[in-house]
């Protein structure tokens, strides 16, 4: 389903992704493979310190579009 990180444009290989989760689990979200999106660490601390993001599906895949906070 992923050969690279699910931010689009990034190339990093899936085997150096660490895994996303969509619905996080302290907000309800489930710990299974459904919920888990795979992000190279740039983009999953990009996530963690507050960048906004959209997730789109593209078929089998998501991927994910970051962004700066707009203050």
């Amino acid at each position: 389903m992923y050969d690279t990180c699910a931010a689009r444009g990034c190339d990093i290989p899936f085997a150096w992704t660490e895994i996303h989760h969509a619905h996080p689990w302290k907000l309800g979200g489930s710990t299974d493979l459904k919920n888990g999106i795979p992000l190279c660490g740039r983009h999953h601390r990009m996530l963690d310190r507050g960048f906004e993001h959209r997730v789109l599906r593209e078929g089998s895949r998501v991927v994910v579009e970051l962004a700066r906070r707009r203050t």
